[in-house]
């Protein structure tokens, strides 16, 4: 990473962690981004994983304070981040269903077991994701199958999801 990109994320970071809660009021979604951050994570490019891992990984970034800078790709498990972060409009939200991955199951369990897993698993990612989020992933079919939805940027700042050059600019 060059120098100057560096400064620029420590700027931001620093920029957002001082702000603390003040972005909240003005954002009219206090209730839903009512944390002091105290670690910013920037991401440039994550297309998810493993359910399981992604879920208590990102348990323990919520209890650290993480807020999330998304300027690229975030998709499938990294999108159960949304609720803390801000977004580019380079951002790239891709939805799909959460699936077991087939080393997860004991090889006894059925077809009607493994869709149980996955309906479970599609529950706890939709309680994830912000209100507006979750109409949304609901309305579109969003984690019905293992198509990538996106959701547009334009959609996201509509959503509440603030937008990160919003708060370098105050």
């Amino acid at each position: 990473m060059g120098f100057i990109k560096y400064l620029a994320i420590l700027a931001v970071a620093a920029f957002v962690i001082s702000l603390g809660v003040a972005w909240v009021a003005n954002s009219g979604h206090s209730k839903q981004y009512s944390f002091r951050p105290s670690v910013i994570m920037t991401i440039y490019v994550d297309r998810g994983g493993e359910f399981i891992q992604y879920y208590e990984n990102i348990k323990e970034e919520r209890r650290r304070g993480v807020f999330y800078a998304i300027k690229g790709i975030c998709a499938s498990a990294c999108t159960m981040r949304l609720s803390r972060s801000c977004v580019y409009p380079t951002a790239k939200l891709l939805f799909h269903t959460p699936y077991a991955i087939p080393t997860e199951l004991p090889d006894d369990v059925t077809a009607e077991e493994a869709n149980e897993r996955v309906d479970y698993l599609r529950q706890i990612m939709m309680r994830t994701l912000p209100g507006p989020v979750q109409a949304w992933a609901s309305e579109n079919g969003a984690l019905n199958d293992l198509h990538l939805t996106q959701l547009p940027f334009d959609q996201m700042i509509k959503m509440g999801i603030p937008d990160c050059r919003d708060l370098i600019r105050g």
